[in-house]
């Protein structure tokens, strides 16, 4: 017995999909029949345009469709999650930023994180771009609202890919967290970094050289105060200095970081990197998928 294949009319896939939609229900199938129902012409089209429409709504940051990933969270750490994403996109208009599901489908465990910000409410969010260059930030402080003067040293300007690089600034003797592939992803040729930072005034590690790290990478440490800067808060390192990730001058430098309150200025310049005071520390970052503790070494 031979079955012919019976291929649907035009009408009658327009007749499926609108009886589809009728099952899904809300106030967008509600809008689609009365328009079916009123014989919009080519209403099938019709169907279509709404849809795109609807989709590219749910699409966003923030939207329902990351939602869909976050429904678990507390509303507190969801939002402080949703900021970073928000923050980069208006911090870099002209990138096309990664979103929360980007970082899951690349193994991300929201649940790791959520239980770390709710443990530490000073842990910061920071998404931000890799190999911009230094040009790209000073224009990137240059163009937010009340954001500090971004002042690099000529050291930091001649290697600044050592600093912001994923590959180099992560092969440095003591510079930063092992960062495996899933640390980082890559959109529209654009690599960004996913990290949690210590947001306190003071690095949380003091009186430490160097060695003593992991350190968050320069890119994450101007991406936190600029994250500070859109919210009118207050900048960390006012008093303290915090290393970078990355090694300068053939491995005899280290950069650090620090607020200059009284010329509204973010310097980083270079030091010797055994060199060791009570005002310098880590900002040890953590890291995707788990975001568990790195261990500090002391080498």
């Amino acid at each position: 017995m031979v079955v012919e294949e019976r291929v649907l009319s035009e009408p009658e896939r327009h007749r499926d999909g609108v009886r589809l939609a009728g099952l899904l229900g809300g106030p967008t199938t509600q809008a689609l029949l009365a328009a079916d129902r009123a014989g919009v012409a080519n209403p099938a089209a019709r169907i279509a345009e709404r849809l795109d429409a609807k989709a590219e709504t749910l699409t966003v940051p923030g939207g329902a469709f990351e939602a869909l990933g976050l429904d678990d969270l507390a509303e507190p750490i969801r939002q402080r999650v949703w900021r970073a994403f928000a923050d980069a996109e208006a911090l870099w208009p002209e990138l096309e930023t990664p979103t929360v599901a980007h970082w899951t489908e690349q193994g991300l465990d929201l649940g790791a994180l959520a239980a770390r910000l709710e443990a530490d409410d000073q842990l910061e969010v920071v998404l931000t771009p890799l190999g911009q260059g230094s040009e790209q930030w000073s224009a990137a402080f240059d163009r937010c609202e009340g954001a500090p003067k971004l002042t690099l040293s000529s050291e930091i300007v001649a290697e600044f890919q050592l600093l912001e690089w994923p590959i180099a600034a992560d092969a440095a003797e003591g510079s930063g967290a092992e960062r495996s592939a899933n640390t980082r992803v890559s959109v529209a040729a654009t690599f960004w970094s996913l990290a949690v930072v210590p947001g306190g005034q003071a690095p949380p590690l003091l009186g430490q050289n160097h060695r003593h790290g992991p350190h968050p990478r320069l890119a994450e440490m101007l991406t936190l105060q600029l994250m500070r800067a859109r919210r009118g808060g207050e900048y960390v390192d006012a008093r303290t200095f915090t290393w970078i990730a990355g090694r300068l001058g053939e491995g005899r430098l280290a950069a650090r970081h620090v607020y200059d309150e009284h010329e509204h200025s973010i310097r980083v310049s270079t030091r010797e990197w055994a060199q060791q005071g009570p005002h310098q520390g880590a900002r040890p970052p953590l890291l995707p998928p788990n975001f568990a503790e790195t261990a500090h070494k002391n080498r």
